[in-house]
């Protein structure tokens, strides 16, 4: 037998079984396969419609145990009422901030809004999404005369982070091929390999670098010395580089950042231009601050690897929305770091990790409190 005829076969065996364990593995996926979250023809992902499920908070987050229930569209409903989406007119689209899976319904920003006018507000929101599904979502939502507040954060701009625009721009794909299971074992393959490799070259230099200081703080945001440092660091190859970078004005930024931030810019303008062209409705961008902007919030979860920030310093992204405030100068834009930073400084006991979880980093309920504050004193200025 020629070596044609053997390598033809054993291709064609190959494919075979290619062909019997997507099969098998489409029909878990669809059948078997824990239902929470879903793949859908609108969005990448989200919770799947309709579900009653729970989220058990990590033991340094108080260990509580949540009870969820979602809508048609995946939403998040009061346990056991109807959604609000038929009647509200705020629409509060983000990611997990928005998702708020380690609180009760009634504690968060859309559940504190209904609890004082029924049915005004409505979320959707889901772990790492980025403005790209957040375009897909307002889509789905459609509704006309309203106020879309739009939840964006710096991992929406970081070119490291796997979910950033950038990212998911340069690896862009039918979500069949996302789907698969060939696609799905590769992609693992690949982490982990790109992982093992990253941690032999970071070796014990990165793994023990620690951002101890104040020089990525709001007072020197315009200082471009610090980062210059640690550009030449092997810490630089860590997400916590890329929000030391967003830390600093945009004159201090790298090309890689300033290219990430004009693609993350893009998608962003095509949110405005949907929402108040195709929907004649406003808009309003709110910014969600991360945990080490502050001091002692979020005290475990700033110390993972990735990061390195020490719990007595802060890490601002002020550079970051200054520039936003620059190419959306016509726009409503909410700091919400600036919104914490106040209450934070109004708190006289117990305000360690009073304001973000201590080891997952989102809002507590006392933060989402005082974004909603925020918002209603930006409607009634407006």
């Amino acid at each position: 037998m020629s070596w044609t005829k053997v390598i033809s076969i054993n291709l064609a065996v190959f494919l075979g079984l290619l062909v019997v364990l997507e099969l098998g593995w489409n029909i878990y996926d669809k059948t078997l396969r824990s239902k929470v979250e879903c793949d859908l023809e609108w969005v990448l992902y989200n919770y799947c419609p309709k579900i009653k499920t729970t989220k058990l908070n990590h033991a340094d987050d108080g260990g509580k145990l949540i009870e969820i229930e979602t809508d048609d569209l995946g939403g998040r409903v009061q346990i056991g009422s109807n959604s609000t989406f038929q009647k509200a007119k705020k629409f509060l689209i983000g990611d997990s901030f928005i998702q708020a899976d380690e609180m009760e319904y009634q504690d968060t920003i859309y559940g504190l809004w209904n609890d004082e006018i029924d049915n005004a507000a409505y979320g959707l929101g889901y772990s790492s999404w980025n403005p790209i599904q957040y375009l897909d979502a307002i889509k789905r939502i459609g509704k006309a005369d309203s106020h879309y507040y739009v939840f964006l954060m710096t991992n929406d701009v970081t070119p490291s982070y796997g979910r950033s625009v950038s990212a998911e721009l340069s690896t862009l794909m039918p979500n069949f091929i996302r789907k698969s299971l060939s696609y799905t074992f590769l992609s693992r393959v690949k982490k982990m390999v790109f992982n093992r490799q990253k941690n032999k070259e970071l070796g014990a230099e990165g793994d023990n670098f620690k951002i101890t200081t104040d020089a990525f703080s709001v007072e020197n945001y315009h200082d471009c010395t610090p980062l210059t440092k640690i550009r030449d660091s092997n810490y630089s190859r860590k997400l916590g580089f890329d929000y030391l970078v967003f830390s600093k004005k945009y004159d201090c930024w790298p090309v890689v950042h300033k290219k990430a931030f004009d693609e993350f810019l893009s998608v962003t303008k095509d949110i405005e231009r949907y929402v108040i062209n195709d929907l004649n409705s406003k808009i309003s961008f709110v910014w969600v601050g991360a945990g080490w902007a502050h001091r002692n919030q979020n005290s475990k979860g700033r110390l993972a690897n990735d990061y390195g920030f020490s719990a007595d310093i802060s890490v601002t992204q002020k550079g970051l929305v200054d520039e936003f405030e620059k190419r959306f100068n016509k726009t409503d834009i909410i700091d919400t770091e600036k919104v914490i930073a106040t209450g934070i400084s109004a708190c006289l006991q117990d305000c360690k990790d009073k304001f973000f979880f201590t080891f997952d980093g989102h809002w507590t309920p006392e933060s989402h409190k005082l974004v909603l504050s925020q918002l209603e004193r930006y409607e009634l200025n407006k």
